[in-house]
């Protein structure tokens, strides 16, 4: 009986470290996905992307106003470790969560850009074709 209990003990401990094996590695990969997303601004949405397909659309006609304070509870579509300096939270009309929080690369010009083409969407100005502030150009401009 002694050594049958050693052997399983020995697969227990063996299961319990591929179980934290993979564990870490799980959350090494959605640490690493959750980097590569990036923010769009189209002619009537903006949109959360990753590796270039839309995960996540927000209509400009949803949108209520567009912040930096730092929400209680928000869905949220961060692609850093430390969002704070860099947190955007965008308020929304209507939804179960209102508030939509992302981490451009800057902010105040990511803002401006979701404002400008918000206007120009009021006004009837918006082109069909996509106003451009991807997260890349941000890097290229910093």
């Amino acid at each position: 009986m002694n050594l049958i209990d050693a052997v399983a003990r020995m697969k227990l401990t063996a299961l319990y470290a591929w179980l934290i094996i993979g564990l870490v590695l799980l959350t090494l990969l959605l640490i690493w996905l959750t980097s590569r997303l990036r923010y769009r601004i189209t002619a009537t949405h903006m949109e959360v992307t990753l590796f270039g397909v839309c995960a996540r659309r927000i209509a400009f006609g949803n949108i209520e106003r567009v912040s930096k304070r730092p929400p209680t509870f928000s869905e949220n579509w961060g692609n850093t470790l430390k969002p704070e300096p860099r947190r955007l939270v965008i308020h929304r009309k209507k939804g179960l969560l209102k508030e939509f929080s992302i981490t451009p690369m800057n902010r105040y010009l990511f803002k401006a850009e979701l404002e400008r083409a918000m206007q120009g969407l009021g006004l009837g100005n918006a082109s069909s074709a996509t106003v451009a502030m991807t997260e890349e150009r941000e890097r290229e401009q910093a």
